[in-house]
């Protein structure tokens, strides 16, 4: 395995498939092997379990060329079209790094909004970061907005035990005024009720 010196190079990405959770560290565009036991969805069938396992070590091994991408995508996009949240997530992390799909930060947006609705963990993380990120370049009530909504779904992934969601929720919310808090406090019980009733 490959040892980088500059950590600057390096950053870690989550990939979650359906049927299977992967986390990655991509380093200068190559992915190192995966780190996390590959774990069946009962929802699955052993035959695509063992496909999607194979595709991921491929991913892992950087030897996934377009067309490999092209059928996960359209395997991704069928199940996200039927609902699936865990689908929508890989949709939308398929259109952010360009795997499949010409790079649509838009496209991949609507995607995570799609999950994070449905309370996947990963795309209301993503949803957060992507809407920190948008307030940095907004006009002043834009980026309210933004830092308020970016508050409620790291708060949202927060609570299911997100990794690195309730650093990113404390440190938006220090950016924040008192009643930006409360306003995101009342969206998250908003959230909350809406999908528990």
């Amino acid at each position: 395995m490959m040892r980088y010196s500059d950590t600057r190079q390096m950053r870690k990405s989550k990939f979650a498939f359906v049927g299977i959770q992967l986390t990655v560290t991509v380093m200068n565009s190559s992915l190192s092997q995966p780190s996390d036991s590959l774990e069946p969805d009962p929802n699955v069938t052993s035959e695509e379990f063992e496909a999607q396992r194979n595709f991921l070590t491929k991913v892992a091994d950087g030897s996934v060329e377009g067309s490999d991408y092209l059928q996960a995508a359209h395997s991704y996009a069928k199940q996200a079209e039927q609902g699936n949240a865990l689908a929508q997530y890989n949709l939308g992390m398929m259109h952010a790094m360009g795997q499949g799909f010409v790079r649509d930060t838009t496209e991949a947006a609507l995607w995570f909004r799609k999950a994070a609705a449905q309370g996947n963990a990963a795309a209301q993380h993503q949803l957060g970061m992507n809407l920190q990120r948008s307030s940095f370049n907004a006009v002043s009530a834009d980026a309210t907005e933004s830092m308020i909504e970016a508050y409620k779904w790291f708060h949202l992934s927060a609570a299911q035990g997100y990794l690195g969601a309730a650093d990113s929720c404390s440190l938006v919310a220090l950016k924040m005024t008192r009643e930006d808090v409360a306003d995101g406090n009342r969206r998250i019980a908003a959230f909350q009720q809406a999908t528990t009733s």
